[in-house]
């Protein structure tokens, strides 16, 4: 149905259309003509006439007189079919006046009523008079027509053509509700509950205000659900003030519509949080023209509220967005306006444009409603790099302080930053510090470490006035706040106050936690500082510090790159017992970095930390004998066997492991012979665990369970090493003593 009524509309909009250009073009034509004809009475060939009582002026007259005419005609025509529409919207105006005149006239009530409504609404020819309105609906009100009852009391309620009266308006309003007007029996509940001509009743007044919503009226609906919500002069009922509230949405009416998608949106009175049916609410009121709702569905489309994440691409969801925040800010909805001026910053759903930007977040900030104090910063910050707009300083500095004034503190610190470097302004540490001091107060974390800074220094005046005193205690409880927001700069001057113990005790731990915290967000002063507290620390033999100091320098963290710096203090860590400098100084060797590559002594420092429990030394393990097994070192080619045999940084692999040992045999390494032994006899007593387990299992018995524990704990007592070797291995096995830097024995020694 509204398809047809659309298309419907489309062929006679065309029609239309068609009929204005063919009268347009008659008339251009006519015109054209009667310029020809004047320029024709100048022609010689013309003038050539046999009628001796031809007169050439009479002719030029009558011509420019038709010409003048015929342009005046063109001039007054519609040139389009709107202005068509708007016309005879005029013309049917005068005429509908007109007709209820004639009938008024006769006595119609209404007539009468109607012609005092087009006095009311200023209607197209109709000019606005409230005194004919009240003339005219006052007829009918004596006649006894209802909806002039009505209409006359909201006019002595209003004082409208007619001297306010609030007990006259209530009479008026009383009788057009005894006869179930639903408008006056909520105009007259309104009366009750203010005690405005009439008694305040608060039981009348919800029985009128319920009549008139059960009667579907919008503004009853509303008013009792935000009775029932609010209580005080009855019991709160959320219930009752959902239900009416839906009653009204389903009327249409935005308000109502508005609020429920806050109460699906925010969880509120007992209502559970929906967020597709606050998507819903939100897109049915905008739809109706709600300002408040388009740019918040703007928002929920740019964050994928309430509809299936993924749903719409990104590009199709932000071009939407900015669709219904151009709307909202149509309706010069200050939020709405700044909003705009983000998305044609970002070029999000628009094309990029800062001087689009500039002009909307303009119009927020100078919005009469609700000036937008984002959008009065922003144009500061616009005037300032000249971006989308000329660069203007002093124009910027005021913009700042209008935000300011409203309390952003993000303007507060811009504002003292400009005087504080007297940016726009007369240079004043004084009035910086006054606005730094705002915007700290409301958390901000620059202008916290700025404050701390402050404090740290102390400010005079010129002539050696002290305005702020030194007090580190402040400064460290500034620095403290913004550090733990995560204030990269904060972070590394609290660092810098634990390490002299200015306003603290002096703590090394506490000033390489922040310095570190610093140096980690790129804070380039502070990675230096750090580097430079590591280094005291190593120095007292911490070995965690020696371990860091060595990354710095393996890194370049705050210090110039030295790889043998590197290996320094990687190995004096290590020697201390630290893990992870053994695991790095192996890298080190392996790589040939800071030291002369050396893939045996890597391995050790591997084995080093991989016994001290190090996943990653024993993943490094197995690739310094893969290296050293290519180059042909038959008892790295072993140790490489014994790695896949037990799973030490490798997935166990016995074939592998037969590969390297039979690899290792070959080249005269008896040890790898021996160990080949002992992994077959290990592979067959395997063997015969499995096919002793199936085989007991399968067995169906009433002793099976008995006989499995037996076996199986006879298989338990198996020993668990290899089965004995030959007398010279038994020796060297037995024999053998953990040495430190012995890796190739130590190894033997685990494995057995």
């Amino acid at each position: 149905m509204q398809y047809t009524a659309v298309v419907k509309k489309l062929k006679t909009d065309l029609q239309d259309s068609l009929r204005l250009d063919k009268t347009l073009h008659i008339l251009s034509c006519e015109i054209e003509s009667a310029k020809s004809s004047l320029e024709e009475l100048g022609n010689e060939e013309y003038l050539q006439s046999d009628d001796e009582d031809y007169d050439e002026e009479e002719e030029r007259r009558e011509i420019s007189t038709k010409l003048k005419a015929l342009e005046k005609q063109y001039d007054a025509f519609p040139k389009s079919v709107e202005e068509v529409r708007l016309v005879d919207v005029e013309r049917r105006a005068k005429a509908k006046l007109q007709f209820l005149l004639s009938r008024a006239e006769d006595g119609e009530a209404g007539a009468q009523y109607n012609i005092g409504i087009c006095y009311l609404s200023d209607e197209k020819g109709v000019k606005k008079n409230y005194a004919r309105a009240v003339e005219y609906i006052r007829s009918a009100a004596d006649q006894g027509y209802v909806p002039a009852y009505y209409e006359l009391g909201l006019r002595y309620a209003y004082g409208e053509g007619i001297e306010k009266d609030d007990i006259q308006a209530a009479i008026f309003l009383k009788n057009a509700a005894d006869e179930g007007f639903a408008a006056a029996e909520y105009s007259l509940g309104v009366c009750h509950l203010n005690g405005k001509g009439v008694e305040l009743d608060i039981d009348q007044a919800m029985s009128l205000l319920t009549r008139a919503a059960k009667k579907s009226f919008p503004a009853a609906m509303r008013s009792l659900a935000q009775i029932y919500e609010e209580g005080g002069i009855i019991p709160r009922d959320f219930e009752a003030a959902i239900y009416w509230y839906k009653q009204a949405a389903d009327a249409n009416d935005v308000d109502c519509i508005c609020t429920l998608r806050k109460y699906y949106e925010t969880n509120m009175n007992g209502v559970q949080q929906d967020d597709a049916l606050a998507f819903q609410y939100a897109l049915r009121a905008a739809q109706l023209g709600c300002p408040c709702c388009q740019l918040k569905l703007s928002i929920f489309l740019k964050n994928e509220f309430g509809i299936e994440r993924g749903l719409y691409d990104d590009a199709m969801r932000n071009k939407a967005a900015a669709i219904w925040c151009a709307r909202a800010a149509a309706h010069s909805n200050a939020q709405a306006q700044c909003n705009l001026g983000w998305c044609y910053h970002d070029g999000d759903g628009v094309a990029q444009s800062y001087d689009e930007a500039i002009k909307w977040w303009k119009l927020a900030a100078e919005n009469e409603v609700a000036p937008n104090a984002v959008a009065m910063y922003m144009t500061g910050m616009g005037l300032e790099n000249g971006q989308g707009i000329a660069k203007d300083l002093v124009a910027a500095v005021s913009y700042f302080r209008r935000a300011a004034e409203m309390g952003d503190s993000a303007a507060q610190l811009k504002l003292g930053w400009c005087y504080e470097f007297g940016q726009g302004i007369e240079t004043s540490v004084v009035e910086a510090a006054r606005w730094y001091q705002a915007a700290a107060e409301q958390e901000n974390a620059e202008a916290q470490n700025k404050m701390a800074l402050f404090y740290e220094q102390g400010i005079k005046r010129e002539d050696g006035q002290v305005v702020l005193a030194k007090e580190h205690k402040k400064a460290v409880q500034y620095l403290h706040a913004a550090a733990d927001s995560g204030h990269a700069s904060a972070q590394g001057n609290l660092g810098l106050l634990y390490e002299r113990g200015s306003g603290v005790t002096q703590s090394d731990s506490k000033a390489i936690h922040y310095l570190r915290l610093a140096a980690e967000q790129g804070d380039e002063e502070a990675l230096c500082n750090l580097a430079v507290s590591y280094r005291r620390a190593a120095d007292s033999g911490s070995p965690e510090m020696e371990y860091n100091l060595a990354r710095c320098y393996a890194h370049g963290h705050g210090v110039k790159q030295d790889g043998n710096l590197a290996v320094h203090w990687y190995k004096r860590a290590a020697l201390h017992g630290f893990v992870l400098a053994k695991h790095d100084l192996a890298v080190c060797l392996e790589a040939g970095f800071g030291a002369e590559k050396d893939l045996k002594l890597a391995a050790e420092w591997y084995q080093q930390a991989a016994n001290d429990g190090d996943e990653n030394a024993k993943r490094g393990l197995p690739i310094c004998y893969q290296q050293l097994a290519d180059e042909g070192d038959a008892e790295a080619m072993c140790f490489m066997a014994m790695c896949y045999e037990n799973a030490i940084g490798l997935e166990q692999d016995f074939d592998e492991a037969a590969f390297w040992y039979r690899k290792a045999a070959e080249r005269g390494y008896s040890k790898a012979a021996i160990r080949l032994v002992q992994l077959n006899d290990r592979r067959k007593r395997d063997a015969e665990i499995s096919r002793m387990t199936t085989s007991v299992l399968s067995k169906d018995s009433n002793s099976s369970a008995a006989r499995t524990t037996r076996a199986l704990g006879s298989i338990q007592k198996e020993p668990s090493i290899p089965a004995p070797i030959s007398p010279p291995a038994k020796t060297w096995v037995s024999g053998g003593e953990w040495k430190t830097g012995k890796t190739r024995e130590n190894l033997t020694l685990m494995f057995d």
